[in-house]
């Protein structure tokens, strides 16, 4: 695709995945400490110093740290599962009222940085919360990584997973109000956390070449 579009190419120095960054456009990166300060990416490299290889590569002026991703999540804590910029300056993130639930500490911590943090404009983000659906176990009796805020978004629409759970009506709508000029498909995405990653796990963005 690279060679079709005749786009530039360069090779970074950090072990990424497209689940483990996320960007706002403006300058502002989210990340989690779990997934890039993990010793199977990146062992060589501080905190300090992946931070200015994502600032020089991204070209970010702001990196929000997080802590941890989901309980049991075979990626490390990507981000995608945790929370999204759905615009500059505003953060979906992925919530558990549940105090019994393990992630329900550590949705707790991250929403009290991003509630902390401020963009690249030295701006407050608003944060928006969208609540996880019930713990379902899959076939191999891990926890299913069952994240709303992993959704795809496309030029004019947006692609986002359902459970089978009573939460799935909420977070379309929630998702509706939040993209109001955007097209919103919700589909099972079951099958796909069964075999590993989400819908925006398997999806790759294609940057515009000018």
């Amino acid at each position: 695709m690279l060679r079709h579009l005749k786009a530039p190419v360069f090779e970074g120095p950090l072990v990424l995945e497209g689940g483990s960054v996320h960007v706002d456009s403006a300058g502002t990166a989210l990340v989690t400490e779990e997934c890039l300060l993990n010793s199977n990416r990146n062992p060589g490299l501080t905190r300090e110093e992946i931070e200015a290889e994502l600032k020089a590569h991204f070209g970010l002026r702001s990196v929000i740290w997080l802590g941890q991703g989901w309980v049991d999540d075979e990626t490390s804590g990507h981000v995608d599962n945790v929370a999204c910029f759905v615009a500059p300056g505003v953060v979906l993130a992925q919530t558990c009222n549940d105090p019994s639930d393990p992630n329900h500490a550590i949705w707790k911590d991250n929403l009290a940085r991003l509630q902390a943090a401020k963009d690249a404009n030295d701006r407050p983000l608003e944060v928006i919360e969208i609540e996880q659906p019930k713990v379902r176990m899959g076939v191999n009796g891990r926890r299913l990584t069952l994240s709303y805020v992993n959704f795809y978004m496309a030029n004019s629409g947006i692609v986002m997973p359902s459970f089978e759970d009573p939460q799935d009506g909420r977070a379309y709508d929630i998702l509706s109000k939040l993209f109001p000029n955007r097209r919103v498909e919700q589909i099972n995405a079951l099958d796909i956390l069964e075999g590993g990653g989400g819908i925006h796990c398997i999806t790759r963005q294609e940057p515009a070449v000018r």
